[in-house]
């Protein structure tokens, strides 16, 4: 609904896992003739998500196989939407990779902000440092709802 909503053409996915997040934001994309580049290191859930991708017949993914950082500190693309859902301790840096290419009025979503699993994984202390900046730099909120979710817009 956020992608949809907000018109978003260029998103930016890191944490594909088996797509279906991926999936709900190219259906929004595909709305705006957009893409969605979506980056995961996993190779069993690379397979995955790429079977689930050619099911959902989208044409509008870009699946991109590497380690975050070392993709975003290549990345040249705008970015009108950020979904943030990796290792919560390395979200920040993550976010100022691509500051550069965050488009005005950009919507970022870090997913499992609280926890993860039903709160099984306790994860503020790992995500404590995004937080505060997002909070200090965007106009942000932080639902807890489920693991929480923080969304912020630039």
């Amino acid at each position: 609904a956020l992608a949809l909503s907000s018109q978003s053409k260029s998103i930016l996915e890191l944490g594909t896992s088996a797509g279906y997040s991926t999936i709900w934001l190219a259906s929004a994309a595909i709305k705006n003739q957009g893409t969605v580049y979506t980056i995961d290191n996993d190779q069993k859930k690379v397979a995955l998500a790429r079977k689930h991708f050619e099911e959902s017949r989208l044409g509008n993914i870009e699946l991109i196989e590497g380690d975050f950082i070392v993709v975003l500190k290549k990345w040249d693309k705008e970015v009108d939407f950020l979904f943030i859902d990796g290792e919560k301790s390395k979200y920040l840096d993550y976010l100022k990779l691509v500051e550069p290419f965050l488009q005005k009025g950009a919507i970022i979503v870090a997913d499992n902000i609280v926890s993860i699993g039903k709160g099984t994984i306790n994860v503020e202390k790992k995500t404590a440092s995004y937080r505060k900046y997002v909070e200090e730099k965007y106009k942000s909120i932080l639902i807890e709802i489920g693991d929480g979710m923080m969304i912020s817009k630039k």
